[in-house]
């Protein structure tokens, strides 16, 4: 049985479990362009993509990858913490606009936020770098201004479970196991939904650049760092719509 997706079996699950998560946060508005895009239909496809890495994973899981949890949930809770870290930042300094915008610059929030939000891991981990930097200098004044120390040290401490899991990643997601057929019609079958997924949501953002890059499944891909696989099919990329 042939794969009809050009990426490794555990980046395509991996990727499509991501678009699949914004799939469901934005249901209701899926649901006015196709009535069967409903949360039961969402919530059973994220189970049947989380069986699917379960699978793959058996044979990648090293002591190491099960002490370091993967990359994108580590992005994802440092960009939750540095957006709130954010909005609390603007609130303590809102009539000081001049280091405000000292602490964007130098913290990172200038050259890091918008990829970071577009699930970008070289970004993310950047960001968090240059956060932890130059934090040290600002910390006494931040938290002179109440925010607390432990906010800041948590953030910090993204910094080097990024960087390991990061490294476990690139070792470990090139790496398959043999699938049978029925493992690969299944893996197909997620594949094909997905992407119709994506050429909805395409569809539905298509004036909305931010939003429909959620749902283009090269850019997700390219997000954490993904790659092309060595035996991909030639003439089966994804079906993309074009911006307009």
């Amino acid at each position: 049985m042939k794969k009809n997706y050009r990426y490794s079996n555990f980046v395509m699950l991996q990727a499509s479990l991501i678009i699949c998560g914004f799939f469901l946060e934005l249901i209701d508005m899926f649901k006015e362009y196709n009535m069967l895009y409903t949360s039961e239909y969402g919530s059973l496809l994220k189970k049947r993509i989380e069986a699917g890495i379960n699978l793959v994973a058996v044979d990648i899981r090293s002591a190491q990858r099960n002490a370091t949890r993967t990359v994108v949930e580590i992005v994802d809770d440092a960009r939750g913490k540095l957006v709130s870290f954010f909005t609390s930042l603007t609130n303590a300094y809102r009539n000081d606009k001049t280091m405000l915008a000292t602490l964007k610059r130098t913290l990172g929030y200038d050259a890091f936020m918008k990829k970071t939000r577009e699930y970008n891991q070289e970004a993310a981990i950047q960001f968090v770098n240059a956060f932890t930097t130059n934090i040290l200098q600002y910390r006494d004044d931040i938290i002179a201004k109440g925010i607390p120390a432990i906010r800041m040290d948590e953030i910090s401490g993204f910094g080097k479970e990024l960087l390991d899991a990061n490294v476990a990643q690139e070792s470990e997601k090139e790496k398959s196991i043999q699938l049978t057929a029925a493992q690969q019609t299944e893996f197909n079958a997620i594949y094909t939904e997905v992407i119709a997924i994506c050429k909805e949501g395409q569809n539905i953002f298509k004036n909305d650049a931010a939003m429909r890059s959620r749902f283009v499944f090269d850019t997700i891909v390219a997000g954490f760092g993904g790659t092309r696989s060595s035996d991909d099919p030639e003439g089966d990329d994804e079906p993309e719509q074009p911006a307009k």
